[in-house]
């Protein structure tokens, strides 16, 4: 199966989740770990699901954080609760998707933190690293997200031009 096959949208505001059972089965897990990962109060590894806004003045920060960390937090935990509800359905509507995106890219944060992982990496590690696994799962999830991606602009009205011919 071509991984563009594994989200098909049916034209209704719904999408065919063809994932096979492995993927499942890896998302049940990943979802279970990020949700502990989440209520132990997160750490290290999930500080780039908490972004800094005030690199250089740390009282802005510390109101920054005080006043978004919660709400990032709870829709973390949501999106996550979305993946766990619907890990064995076969169609998910475009609400139920949005939340798969929302935690397919916080599940590849977290392991792009524990891997620290940038663009100036290499994609070939030898498959006797002990990392190559991990880097395995962040390469599915990157190509799961895009493909959820795809699946969801499919639903977007055309763009409008920004000038006026008349």
């Amino acid at each position: 199966m071509r991984m563009r096959d594994i989200i098909t949208p049916v034209g209704d505001g719904t999408f065919e989740l063809n994932l096979p059972s492995e993927y499942r089965g890896l998302l049940s897990q990943l979802t279970s770990e990020m949700q502990s990962l989440l209520a132990m109060g997160e750490g290290d590894d999930a500080r780039r699901l908490f972004p800094v806004a005030h690199t250089t003045d740390d009282k802005l920060e510390e109101e920054y954080q005080r006043l978004t960390h919660d709400p990032l937090l709870e829709s973390h935990l949501v999106a996550l609760d979305v993946i766990e509800e619907t890990i064995e359905a076969r169609v998910l509507d475009e609400a139920q998707l949005s939340g798969w995106m929302r935690a397919l890219n916080g599940m590849r944060l977290v392991i792009g933190t524990r891997l620290d992982v940038s663009e100036d990496d290499d994609d070939d590690l030898d498959p006797d690293d002990p990392r190559a696994h991990h880097h395995a799962v962040y390469h599915m999830l990157g190509l799961l997200l895009e493909v959820v991606v795809s699946a969801l602009t499919t639903s977007l009205p055309p763009p409008e031009p920004d000038f006026d011919l008349g």
